[in-house]
């Protein structure tokens, strides 16, 4: 196992970091989605305390960046109750489709 180095001379690489979701299928009470998002958020100081990685997180960063299934709606009322989520989103489209569509959108003028 290499061990860690505090070497000058060591050149930077670019590496990749994955991000961690959580799932609830769309039968999962929105009350208990609400809470559960709620608990984090509303003690959001306290949260990323328990682990070094969660230092770097911001509420924006962590509803928008990286979405791979689209918002439960339990989830969605919290952020919208947050004024985090406009009406479009509502729709729980993933961060992509939503660029995708807006990419789009904007090639479709400049023609």
């Amino acid at each position: 196992m290499a061990q860690p180095t505090d070497d000058d001379d060591q050149p930077e690489i670019t590496t990749f970091g994955v991000r961690a979701t959580l799932l609830a299928n769309d039968a999962t009470n929105p009350d208990q989605v609400y809470e559960l998002v709620a608990a984090v958020f509303d003690n959001f100081e306290r949260f990323t305390t328990f682990h070094p990685a969660y230092t770097v997180l911001t509420p924006e960063t962590m509803i928008k960046d990286g979405l791979s299934a689209p918002l439960h709606e339990g989830a969605l009322r919290y952020y919208q109750e947050q004024g985090w989520m406009e009406a479009d989103d509502a729709l729980g489209r993933t961060t992509w489709e939503m660029v995708w569509r807006r990419r789009r959108a904007v090639k479709r003028k400049k023609v």
